[in-house]
């Protein structure tokens, strides 16, 4: 055989081989196509994503108790499909039913471990529901599984700020500054570096943050209260006033501003100038105590004891109100459809200027007994008295259930 001839035969091998290797590469993108298409058609027509799609749809057209029923069956017929115990986690979390919803997102979970998201939504609800433990084992797997995820790495900051390891919490909330710089992550951030005694760091990074957003409420008076924990020279007492009045300018309508004047100006031995501030205050939130504290100081400087006292009475009441909300609320996710407590929980948060937190007390009270005339009633005068007609003229329909947001 000739050198060419050997040499086209080598080649001809080569071909066949190509040949033989491109089929069966097609048949393995093939047979891989099928079994996705395979899998595919599995989970749109399995009996969980059927009553998944029917609760979605009666949901889009407010009908959340049958949505309910839908996830429900769903679990029935299909009990290893995550998407309907994610729903009625959602749904239980939205009605502030934070244990019965941790039991359902657990189960979703366990079915689907490996999704960030979900392991983010069930930190939010473990730690509403009392169960830090699970909350930050969740917290800490949705940072593993999205580390560069902005959210799950402010979330899991912000529960290690409450679990006061702030050295720690500082490090992932800015990681998550780095991503993106979002004012629920910074401001805690800058709030973790001040209790962690770093005013250095906090100002700087307080500094960098204001270029940036120059009329944010938080971080002006963050910046004020840095200043007003240095040294109470005429300089930066000066500098807590600028940006205590900037606050002010931007939201005139929050006693903070006025309460850092006040407490500079008592500071500096000038109690009937701090009064102007506190009164001011008192007429934003009159039922505010740290305003009322302020007040309580002002009038003891002036010697006028008896402004002081009645003052004094009413710093108590407050206390009194504050403590018994504080007590209604922990008790709540053990005893969710107490009627009574929700709408004494409503009026005191009402009283106390927490108006969001009236407002979900009053939505729950109508969900917990959605036939009682006296509970709407209620809701719909609290809507009018804080200017929402839509949601008075909804809560008048016998059949209307409120919607809550997740929080």
């Amino acid at each position: 055989m000739t050198s060419g001839t050997a040499q086209r035969a080598t080649e001809a091998r080569g071909a066949a081989k190509f040949r033989t290797a491109a089929v069966v590469l097609l048949l393995t993108a093939g047979l891989g196509a099928l079994i996705y298409l395979g899998w595919y058609s599995y989970q749109m027509y399995r009996p969980g994503m059927r009553y998944y799609l029917k609760g979605l749809t009666a949901m889009d057209q407010h009908h959340p108790l049958a949505a309910r029923k839908y996830w429900q069956a769903g679990i029935k017929a299909d009990p290893r499909f995550w998407r309907n115990y994610e729903k009625l986690g959602q749904f239980y979390a939205a009605a502030l039913h934070y244990r019965v919803a941790g039991k359902y997102l657990l189960q979703a979970t366990a079915f689907n471990p490996n999704d960030g998201n979900l392991q983010l939504e069930f930190s939010k609800v473990a730690h509403k529901a009392g169960r830090l433990d699970l909350s930050h084992k969740a917290g800490l797997a949705a940072v593993r599984l999205m580390p560069h995820n902005v959210v799950a790495l402010g979330d899991y900051g912000l529960q290690l700020v409450e679990a006061h390891h702030r050295m720690e919490a500082v490090s992932y909330l800015k990681r998550a500054a780095a991503i993106k710089i979002l004012p629920e992550y910074y401001i805690p951030m800058v709030s973790a570096e001040m209790d962690n005694g770093d005013m250095q760091q906090a100002q700087a990074d307080l500094t960098t943050y204001l270029k940036l957003y120059p009329d944010d409420y938080q971080a002006l008076i963050l910046m004020a209260s840095v200043y007003k924990a240095k040294p109470h020279t005429v300089d930066n007492m000066n500098m807590v006033l600028k940006y205590a009045l900037h606050a002010g300018r931007v939201n005139p309508y929050v006693v903070n501003p006025y309460v850092l004047i006040g407490q500079v100006l008592v500071a500096a031995n000038q109690p009937a100038k701090a009064l102007k501030f506190f009164v001011g205050g008192l007429n934003i939130q009159p039922n505010n105590d740290t305003i009322l504290y302020g007040l309580i100081q002002c009038y003891g400087m002036l010697g006028n004891t008896k402004a002081r006292a009645i003052v004094l009475a009413h710093y108590n009441q407050v206390l009194k109100w504050k403590n018994t909300a504080a007590h209604l609320a922990d008790r709540m996710p053990y005893d969710p459809q107490n009627l009574s407590a929700l709408l004494k929980l409503a009026n005191l948060e009402e009283i106390l200027d927490h108006d969001q937190k009236a407002l979900t007390y009053y939505k729950l009270a109508v969900i917990a007994a959605p036939k009682n005339s006296t509970v709407r009633s209620k809701a719909i005068a609290f809507c009018n008295r804080h200017d929402l007609p839509k949601l008075a003229s909804e809560l008048k329909r016998p059949g209307y259930l409120p919607y809550i947001e997740p929080q």
